[in-house]
């Protein structure tokens, strides 16, 4: 427990973890920028609608890939290369140290998105008072809490978005571990999120874009049980990948 919270503690203290928060908060102000200039008007939540992506693209949805693998899905390439790794798993067992990188991930990568969409919407109910708004059609997973109530859409939101980097961070980390490269971390996951909605966009199933998992109101086609079924494919997949290198092959990394 001692080395899981020294671990977390580093790297929410770390550059890296500022620099994810950072673009965060770069891509949550470019929203607003964009929606305010002849789309929005200050009511509401339109401030935080304006970050989020309630109406298909969001700059966030760019460079979320990068933002969640940033600060800590490669590390295991890193502590191999250091050889900490190997000094780690004189002290404790394979199965701990990786339970402790997988948390540690899981947790900093949650946080560089719920803790800014948090704010957010907290300083959003300061500046204008809680009201129901519309802002267009609203259509995609989360619709009906939408028409219902937009206060616990956007806390809903909030959450989903911490939950998406968590997953994508393991992405990161199976990323990493499979073609033994740090950039791995980033480019894999990133490329995913590219490439993927280009070749599903071609074959006309776009409510199957990587970008749905995470911009719940890009498709109206898409439901939670698709966005969640594909993001739990996600995280199987990459666990899978993660057993099958780091724990049959962690000669490779020692």
């Amino acid at each position: 427990m001692e080395f899981f919270i020294c671990n977390l503690v580093r790297v929410v203290q770390s550059p890296r973890f500022y620099m994810s928060l950072f673009l965060t908060l770069l891509c949550m102000s470019l929203g607003n920028f964009l929606a305010f200039n002849g789309i929005y008007k200050i009511e509401g939540l339109s401030i935080f609608f304006a970050a989020s992506s309630i109406r298909g693209f969001s700059p966030i949805s760019l460079v979320a890939a990068l933002i969640c693998t940033l600060p800590y899905s490669s590390q295991i390439i890193e502590d191999a290369e250091s050889y900490f790794l190997t000094a780690q798993l004189c002290r404790i067992s394979k199965k701990r140290y990786l339970a402790i990188v997988g948390s540690t991930a899981i947790i900093s990568s949650f946080l560089v998105f719920f803790l800014p969409y948090l704010l957010l919407l907290g300083i959003n109910l300061l500046v204008t008072p809680y009201q129901e708004i519309y802002i267009g059609d609203y259509s995609g997973a989360l619709k009906e809490l939408f028409d219902s109530n937009q206060f616990l859409y956007s806390l809903v939101t909030t959450l989903w978005y911490g939950v998406w980097g968590a997953v994508f961070s393991i992405f990161g980390l199976a990323s990493a571990l499979l073609v033994k490269k740090k950039l791995g971390a980033i480019f894999i996951p990133v490329a995913y999120m590219m490439v993927g909605g280009i070749l599903w966009a071609i074959l006309g199933l776009s409510y199957l874009e990587p970008v749905t998992t995470l911009a719940l109101g890009y498709q109206k086609d898409i439901s939670l049980s698709l966005v969640s079924g594909h993001l739990a494919f996600i995280l199987f997949v990459s666990c899978l990948i993660v057993y099958g290198t780091f724990f049959l092959h962690s000669e490779d990394y020692v």
